[in-house]
């Protein structure tokens, strides 16, 4: 069974892409900065495209977190440094996970967590 790609905001398939475009011309969900001094940066949008590549609901929601100033890692120098990501099928799971990312990269535990894991000192 080919499963269907193209989604309404409200979850309803879209069999015309053209249709689809239009769509998503209002993507943003939620979007604000987070943790100490606004390091980070957690965004949640509507994709409009099922990212579920298997079974069960489409996946058509996303929240990420960002680094919002360049960070030296063990590997290189990044900006933008995305740094964590959910999926949801429906925009009020999307909202609720936007909060639940909110708290989480809001807490100077996790804040302490990341930067011991994954970044030296310069």
């Amino acid at each position: 069974m080919i499963e269907k790609l193209y989604y309404s905001r409200d979850g309803k398939p879209i069999e015309d892409v053209l249709d689809w475009t239009s769509s998503i011309e209002d993507r943003i969900v939620k979007q604000e900065r987070v943790g100490l001094f606004g390091l980070f940066y957690v965004s949640t949008v509507f994709l409009g495209l099922n990212h579920n590549y298997g079974e069960g609901r489409p996946l058509i929601f996303e929240t990420m977190v960002f680094c919002r100033f360049p960070i030296k890692s063990k590997e290189a120098f990044h900006t933008g440094l995305d740094l964590d990501m959910n999926r949801y099928a429906t925009e009020q799971e999307a909202k609720d996970g936007h909060e639940q990312m909110k708290k989480k990269w809001s807490n100077p535990l996790m804040i302490l967590k990341h930067l011991r894991e994954h970044f030296t000192q310069a």
